[in-house]
């Protein structure tokens, strides 16, 4: 695995100071860097930067260019979401809100956006099948079977309809009747749906999930730790900490993910669930060894950074190829903390 990119909240020029070390931010200019994104295909990586709008690099961060559009539009847009091909690193699309926009160079130039319906908050390619799609804007989901080019609403007309999602996750071996889970706005306490059918029909999926900061969701992942094709793992960013699941399909508890036998405390604002090679000879469906790095800071980016501390701070969960971890208050899936001192984190991205 390669360099893994940390971008902290922090003046243009200044230094976050480590017990034992210095970090620099490595974004453009520093500043508030709310989401990193890259290819696990070649270099190139994006930033959103707080006010600025979005900037490019195609060496994997060491220099970075402002990405220009039509009266530097992007500088004014809220961006939402910024996701690459899984198998080409030259289609890009990014949510907006205004709506979906493409690119087919790497992000160098952008097509106009895809409205009426179109993706606002979230978009996800689905890893085994990348032509479809799905999406999500303030009345749920949204999804695309051409590539991204249309979307058709996914309404059940029994919890969605006219609900805002913000966050999507697809289970990533599923070539067909794929498993979500979506996570709703902050002012939503169901917080989380689980879908086993490709959004046909939804359920809550919050049992035993805390109201209140737990239902705050900033990020949310599946992955392919399970037995067999019914069981899977969820893992969830949230104000008030990082909770699990070991489930199938049956609706399992969600339990606090604890660090040295402590809950992670604070506000956990960004993850990004990085996997290595997908593995397809494990079990009946094949299985992904992955890292999914989190970041605790203690606030939401209005004030200062909180020190770090056993609970607080930058942390990675891992599983490991051939090996089931379920997620009970029994036995936790392995946790490092990867960085100790101030810390502010926004967005996380580790390339191969």
């Amino acid at each position: 695995m390669r360099t893994i990119y940390l971008i902290a909240m922090m003046a243009v020029g200044g230094l976050l100071h480590a017990q034992q070390s210095s970090f620099t931010a490595l974004g453009p200019s520093g500043g508030v860097v709310t989401q990193l994104v890259g290819s696990l295909l070649d270099d190139v990586t994006f930033a959103v930067v707080k006010g600025r709008g979005l900037y490019r690099s195609t060496d994997g961060g060491e220099s970075w260019q402002i990405v220009s559009s039509a009266n530097n539009i992007f500088q004014n847009l809220t961006i939402g979401q910024i996701t690459l091909h899984p198998f080409n690193s030259n289609v890009v699309l990014m949510t907006t809100s205004i709506g979906l926009y493409s690119s087919s160079d790497k992000g160098m130039t952008w097509n106009a956006p895809v409205t009426s319906p179109s993706p606002t908050h979230s978009v996800k390619f689905v890893p085994a099948n990348p032509n479809v799609l799905y999406g999500s804007d303030e009345n749920g989901v949204l999804r695309s079977t051409d590539g991204g080019k249309n979307w058709n609403p996914m309404k059940d007309n029994i919890f969605f309809g006219n609900r805002s999602i913000f966050n999507i996750t697809i289970h990533p071996g599923d070539i067909s009747n794929y498993r979500m889970i979506v996570s709703t706005s902050f002012y939503d306490t169901t917080a989380l749906f689980y879908s086993p059918n490709g959004g046909i029909s939804w359920r809550p999926f919050n049992r035993n999930l805390p109201y209140g900061a737990a239902r705050r969701i900033y990020a949310l992942e599946i992955d392919t730790t399970g037995i067999g094709r019914t069981h899977f793992r969820a893992i969830i960013g949230t104000g008030d900490g990082i909770y699990g699941m070991q489930t199938d399909q049956a609706d399992s508890s969600w339990v606090t993910i604890k660090a040295n036998n402590l809950p992670i405390a604070g506000v956990v604002t960004s993850g990004a669930l990085i996997y290595d090679r997908f593995d397809p000879t494990i079990g009946t469906t094949g299985e992904h060894k992955f890292s999914f790095f989190l970041a605790s800071n203690g606030s939401e980016y209005d004030g200062k950074p909180a020190p770090s501390t056993i609970q607080n701070g930058v942390f990675r969960i891992d599983s490991r190829l051939n090996s089931i971890f379920t997620i009970n208050p029994f036995n936790q899936p392995p946790i490092t903390k990867v960085f100790n001192g101030l810390s502010d984190i926004t967005s996380i991205f580790s390339p191969f």
